[in-house]
């Protein structure tokens, strides 16, 4: 006798029905947690979010690194389109010493622009580390960086 298929469901829709539950339940999990219990998302031992995100020695947190790259893009002798428009995206991994290693693209603009923004990225100065716990540890920043740049060099007092 065959079996029908409202009897019976299959693999694949079982595992969704409990990946539905599971993401359902996420959410209320998360609410009702203390800080402490919320868990951190890491990367092996690069963390992506930490309590104390890394920054310039002069402080400013992501926003600053960005007008950082910005300014150096600008100031810099390399060739760009001037005329793009768009973002580009730069990630880098800022190490519990605050060193940056592995700087890459992972979104490009093209014309010129993704070379200056890895060039400007692996020129920042050492970083004051992420913190989670009070301990400094590798994290991992996202950076993007939107074109056309600004006219005039942007200062930390705008």
């Amino acid at each position: 006798m065959k079996s029908s298929p409202f009897v019976r469901l299959p693999k694949l829709a079982s595992r969704a029905a409990l990946l539905v539950a599971v993401a359902l339940a996420g959410p209320a999990v998360a609410q009702t947690a203390s800080p402490q219990e919320i868990p951190v998302k890491t990367i092996g031992r690069v963390y992506l979010s930490v309590e104390q995100m890394p920054q310039l020695p002069t402080g400013g947190g992501n926003e600053a690194i960005i007008q950082t790259i910005q300014n150096s893009v600008a100031k810099s002798g390399m060739r760009f389109d001037k005329t793009a428009k768009g973002t580009v995206y730069a990630t880098v991994t800022v190490g519990s010493d605050g060193q940056l290693r592995d700087a890459r693209i992972v979104r490009a603009l093209g014309g010129g622009c993704d070379e200056a923004v890895l060039a400007a990225v692996k020129k920042l100065p050492r970083l004051v580390p992420g913190r989670q716990a009070g301990q400094p540890v590798a994290v991992a920043l996202s950076l993007p960086v939107p074109f056309p740049l600004p006219a005039t060099p942007v200062s930390k007092a705008e």
